[in-house]
């Protein structure tokens, strides 16, 4: 299970840049890297599309019909680029 969202960038304020979230699937925890799934990104995807940032997580959030909450994703992210003061 995946997901991709735009990320406010900190190098460049006014641009985002693209973040992958991965649920993997029990047999591949560990076994794959970052770096692999941006190689395989690069392979198959337009530049523009590929991921700067891969988060693997062991849940993503859903709705209640399973579809993952993309908003939500995107929330947590500001929320850790912008810490209280």
């Amino acid at each position: 299970m995946a997901a991709a969202i735009a990320v406010p960038d900190p190098d460049r304020p006014g641009s985002d840049r693209v973040k992958a979230f991965i649920k993997l699937k029990d047999g591949f925890k560990g076994k794959v890297t970052e770096e692999e799934i941006i190689f395989l990104c690069k392979e198959r995807l337009s530049a523009y599309s590929v991921p700067k940032y891969v988060e693997f997580r062991d849940d993503l959030p859903l709705n209640p019909l399973g579809k993952i909450l993309k908003r939500k994703l995107r929330d947590e992210e500001i929320a850790k680029a912008n810490p209280p003061k």
